[in-house]
């Protein structure tokens, strides 16, 4: 028996020294300061400038502006990341620049997310009270399949979602792909 408890006891230990990111939205790990730089927005998205606020928005905002533009990217942005599909914004606002594209930051993570740096795309969240839950993973889904008009099945999984005229082209995985044929 007491073996047990010295157990639970280390294990408590343990896990009370690890933070998991990720999973939600991680909204109550940014501090005051932070969390009072967070604004829900139901106005058009045209309207935003870069100052340093993050807007929470809604699928309907984001068709507005799509219906209104050409092509359109939507990176689907994790500050955090930091795989080889990642891409940092100010890269990015240069390649669709450069390819006649307008550009939506829509992060799904708080984590880090005051730490990115962009020089044209306010930075953009998927409202997740919309979808009734904090799962990061079920929100960006909903938020997407609701966005396109697609399963994630139908679409395959993306970080950046390609309209054409106001309709979706495609999801894919590496900004090379999006360009590749153009």
């Amino acid at each position: 028996m007491r073996f047990y408890v010295i157990i639970s006891l280390l294990c408590c230990c343990f896990y009370s020294c690890i933070s998991i990111e990720g999973i939600t939205s991680d909204y109550d790990k940014l501090n005051e300061e932070q969390k009072s730089r967070i604004i829900k927005y139901d106005g058009s998205i045209e309207e935003l400038s870069v100052d340093g606020n993050v807007y929470v928005i809604k699928t309907g905002q984001v068709r507005d502006f799509i219906s209104n533009h050409n092509n359109v990217i939507i990176y689907d942005y994790t500050p955090w990341c930091k795989g080889d599909n990642c891409v940092s914004p100010i890269m990015l606002e240069k390649i669709c620049n450069d390819n006649g594209f307008k550009l939506l930051l829509i992060a799904d993570s708080f984590v880090e997310i005051f730490k990115t740096k962009s020089q044209q795309s306010p930075m953009l969240f998927i409202d997740y009270d919309v979808y009734n839950t904090k799962k990061r993973n079920k929100y960006i889904r909903l938020f997407f399949d609701e966005l396109t008009q697609t399963s994630e099945k139908q679409r395959g999984c993306g970080m950046f979602y390609v309209f054409e005229k106001g309709t979706f082209k495609g999801a894919k995985n590496n900004i090379s792909e999006v360009f590749s044929g153009i």
